[in-house]
């Protein structure tokens, strides 16, 4: 039986969701009468029925001060009904008032204090506004009374039977039980085709015996030889119509598991959709506020409410486009006297659209304001520093819009909650890519600006091409791809900036993959490599690999809280064999491209194809410290051995060669110490480079060991991948 406690949290869980819609609700409803749109009776009773529900469900929690506000609040709102006209004074508070309730119920639902843009108004303030009759609770008073009899009332009738609430944990956990199918009905795949080349050796097989068994029979042999034969043949015939209907029963087995996966998918992934105009309800309300902080007349238009979003991409991109819908009443929109006086309209325009599109969702956040003075972006980037004057001028459009998503580039005037306190469009380009999409910006002067994010239907599975990089497997997703084609080393030129290859007439940043991501590619003399064309807003590169095995439809998997952001990792995804394959982050790669400056050859030449890898030996005592030594430098491409302590590792030099000796200071039989002397007074090994690494890191321990012929000393305090890897560098 559930404790007391889990059932509590669970209720406040659920009294937290319901209480979420029908704030939206209210402040939906609450917006449409200010600015008289409709009738005022139907919107002040759909207000009416969620403070009421809303109530009800919070005196059955037991969160008494959360109903007492409600309590007040629906108090005030009834008075609206009497009323000529609505004051913009009392619809301010009844705004305020709102925020004040979501903040204590989010406070009392998850313990997290929620910060308001004003305070909630006091009784003073209330009555003074709506009248000394209202009927009001005081609602910091100790013992706030709650009426049990709203509880029954508070739950809702089923107008839809059809219509049920789901936990979303429910449907996740489905969610991954249907990716698991997925990822069981590739095996099938693959093993379909397993049974397809048995059936087509068996019949080879057949083949061959009857040929066997006419070669015996024309040669005069004995005619046991021929019997056996005979009988191997007739084994193989029928062993061939058994794999023929084995092959048949697996296809269609393996096409019946893919239907039933593919519908499952499809319909679990629907219940996950909700409506555009659901996904962003809070932003009509961020429109209002934020314009009237600013002292301007904004309208928010939404076309496309309708089409769907998964809610995992809800949560992803709600504080990107709402970051994109204050940049746009703080920097797009005119102040009123400005637009009078350019004969534009009042108020201005900030409209969101929806459009479905093949494989994905467009969202366009565009306003009418002045648009982007792309001069004062180049006299910022010339003021940071970032470029000097004469290269400053030569940015064309599309140099100068992107320059406007690099961290900390902004062209406020000065820094506020509105225009985001330093936070600029970089945020929010990490984050759409960080899903997979990208994000385009247009902007014509006097005329306005457009930001158009495009998305992928989900971030549970996408179609993605997998690249291959010596031994590893990388993933890009499909809609970041705009070309596949072979490079050859004349297609490629140096530039000012680094190294291009000409695509369609135009120079694109090119890079290996395996140098970006610092792993071993197939060292090879050919003058041809497979390029990958890639795409993120309207930036290009291309990345150089090995080999390219094919599009194919793969669940992504995060990389969790303990990995956080990984650069140039998006998230992973694993294939029908178990192997766990990295999902590449294109904006990380593009933006890295297009920023660098280099200029080192792509190909190689034959003797370098030949070069052999740097062997390493790992002496150390400790099987932890060895293999966390041994992944690091495989995992650049060094070869590596391990040895436990001196006496093993002289026995391995004795045996192999190796280009350095990486060396725990202490250990049995032999320490660090011994073993670096020993190896610089031996000729056949003293020109092999030995690093100590140890946890002794004062002077004199670090004096004992370059003393006793210790090319390099690390004390494990100072330890990182990045130090341990430079320091090789030095001697390799």
């Amino acid at each position: 039986m559930a404790s007391s406690s889990s059932q509590n949290e669970r209720l406040l869980r659920l009294f937290l969701e319901e209480a979420q819609e029908h704030l939206l609700v209210m402040n939906g409803a609450l917006l449409e009468i200010e600015a008289r749109r409709g009738e005022r009776a139907e919107h002040l009773s759909a207000i009416l029925r969620a403070a009421h529900s809303i109530k009800g469900a919070a005196s059955a929690a037991g969160l008494s001060r959360v109903s007492a506000m409600l309590h007040n609040w629906e108090s005030c709102a009834q008075t609206l009904s009497s009323r000529e006209d609505v004051d913009v004074s009392a619809l301010e508070l009844l705004y305020r008032s709102l925020d004040a309730i979501e903040g204590r119920i989010q406070e009392d639902c998850t313990g997290t204090r929620a910060k308001l843009s004003a305070p909630g108004p006091n009784l003073t303030e209330l009555r003074t506004a709506f009248g000394e009759a209202v009927d009001l609770l005081d609602v910091e008073s100790d013992a706030v009374p709650i009426d049990p009899s709203l509880a029954p009332e508070s739950a809702p009738p089923f107008d839809d039977v059809g219509s049920i609430r789901v936990a979303t944990d429910k449907i996740q956990r489905l969610m991954s039980g249907v990716e698991d199918l997925v990822a069981i009905k590739s095996g099938g795949d693959r093993r379909s085709k397993d049974v397809r080349e048995l059936e087509t050796r068996l019949e080879r097989a057949v083949k061959l015996a009857g040929r066997i068994r006419t070669e015996v029979r024309d040669s005069r042999t004995g005619g046991t030889i021929l019997a056996l034969i005979e009988e191997l043949h007739g084994l193989l015939g029928s062993t061939e119509d058994f794999g023929s209907r084995l092959s048949l029963d697996v296809r269609r087995h393996t096409h019946g598991l893919d239907a039933l996966a593919t519908r499952l998918q499809d319909d679990i992934r629907s219940v996950r959709m909700i409506p555009i105009e659901q996904a962003f309800a809070a932003l009509p309300r961020l429109v209002r506020d934020v314009s009237r902080k600013l002292g301007k007349s904004v309208e928010y238009q939404l076309e496309g409410g309708n089409t769907e979003i998964d809610r995992d991409l809800v949560d992803v991109m709600k504080d990107p486009v709402m970051h994109l819908i204050r940049n746009a009443i703080a920097h797009g929109i005119e102040s009123d006297e400005i637009r009078r006086a350019s004969d534009k309209p009042v108020p201005g325009v900030v409209r969101v659209e929806a459009v479905s599109r093949a494989g994905g969702l467009q969202l366009s956040i565009r306003d009418d304001g002045a648009g982007i003075d792309l001069e004062r972006v180049r006299r910022i980037a010339v003021e940071k520093g970032l470029f000097g004057q004469s290269e400053a001028d030569l940015l064309d459009r599309q140099q100068l819009t992107q320059l406007l998503f690099r961290a900390g580039f902004s062209t406020a005037h000065k820094l506020d909650e509105v225009s985001g306190r330093g936070v600029g469009l970089d945020v929010v380009r990490q984050q759409v890519e960080g899903c997979g999409g990208s994000v385009i910006l247009e902007t014509s002067p006097g005329i306005g600006t457009e930001f158009a994010v495009r998305l992928p239907l989900n971030l549970t599975s996408m179609r993605m091409l997998l690249t291959r990089v010596g031994s590893e497997q990388f993933a890009l997703p499909i809609n970041a791809v705009l070309r596949v084609m072979r490079v050859h080393r004349q297609h490629i030129r140096q530039v000012d900036t680094g190294l291009v290859c000409e695509v369609e007439g135009k120079p694109v940043p090119i890079e290996r993959l395996s140098r970006m991501l610092n792993v071993q590619d197939q060292v090879s003399a050919s003058d041809k490599s497979p390029g990958i064309v890639i795409s993120s807003g309207a930036s290009q590169a291309m990345l150089l690999v090995d080999a390219i095995e094919g599009e194919h439809e793969l669940i992504v998997k995060s990389l969790g809280d303990h990995l956080g952001r990984v650069q140039h990792v998006a998230g992973a995804t694993v294939l029908a064999s178990g192997r766990i394959v990295p999902l590449l982050n294109v904006g990380d790669i593009v933006q890295q491209l297009v920023g660098a400056r280099q200029a080192k050859a792509l190909f190689v030449d034959d003797d370098e194809a030949q070069r052999k890898r740097h062997r390493v030996l790992i002496v150390d005592d400790s099987i932890t410290t060895r293999t966390l030594e041994s992944s690091i430098l495989e995992a650049v491409g060094y070869e590596v051995d391990v040895a436990t302590d001196g006496v093993d590792a002289l026995s391995k030099l004795s045996q192999s060669h190796f280009d350095l000796v990486l060396s725990d200071f202490q250990m049995p039989r032999m320490d660090g110490l011994e073993l670096a002397s020993r190896i610089k007074g031996d000729p056949a090994l003293h020109q092999i480079p030995v690093i100590l690494v140890s946890s002794l890191a004062s002077e004199d321990d670090r004096a004992r060991g370059l003393k006793a012929g210790a090319d390099a000393y690390l004390g494990k305090g100072e330890f990182s991948q990045e130090l341990l890897l430079k320091t090789l560098e030095r001697f390799l």
